[in-house]
Parts: structure tokens; C-alpha cells; sequence
């Protein structure tokens, strides 16, 4: 399946602000077949969360914070080569697929 293909995706909320807004896009990619993981301690730095997604094996990561939040966006990272780019929440889903591998 296509969820098997991605792997574990791992959402980051940055401040507790970010955290519904994370919880949210979670649901949606998990009601779109996605394998979601939301780090269960969102108030840690960045560099934490980046440091457990890769611990994980999430070949992405998803970083809300609260200036993404209060825009409308989410940042998206490759964490194979560190490729990132910043797109509106909604496209995130079809961005994913772009960042794949097989894609890129």
C-alpha cells in the first residue's frame, strides 16, 4: 500500500499552540491511509523532536510551530537529504507524495 511506502511520518508541534493544529493534520493524513506519529512531548526544541523523528526512521517530518500555524502552512522535511519546503496546510497531502523518493 501507499502508506507502507512512506513509512512512519512523524508530525512536529513546536509550541503548544501548534499542538491541536498538528493533532488535526494528523487525523486527515491518517484518514488518508498515512502512518502518523505525533511526538508525544511537543514542548521540547526542535532539534529534540528532529533528533526522535530520525531515531524513529521518519523518512518526513512535519514542523507546525506557531508562525506556521497563524499563516496557514506547514514546513515539510526530507530527512533522507534535509530538502524542506514550506506549503499551505491543505497541500500537504499531494506535497508528500512530490517528496517521495521515487519523486524527488
Amino acid at each position: 500500500t501507499r502508506a507502507s511506502t512512506l513509512g512512519v511520518l512523524v508530525l512536529i508541534a513546536v509550541m503548544t499552540f501548534a499542538l491541536c493544529a498538528g493533532l488535526r493534520l494528523a487525523r486527515r493524513l491518517r484518514e488518508a491511509g498515512r502512518h502518523v506519529v505525533l511526538d508525544p512531548r511537543p514542548g521540547r526544541s526542535l532539534k529534540a523532536q528532529l533528533r526522535h523523528a530520525q531515531g524513529r526512521g521518519a523518512p518526513f517530518v512535519l514542523i507546525l510551530g506557531d508562525q506556521e500555524v497563524a499563516r496557514g502552512e506547514v514546513t515539510l522535511k526530507r530527512m533522507a537529504d534535509g530538502h524542506q519546503v514550506t506549503v499551505p496546510e491543505a497541500d500537504v497531502p499531494e506535497r508528500l507524495l512530490t517528496l517521495e523518493p521515487s519523486h524527488a
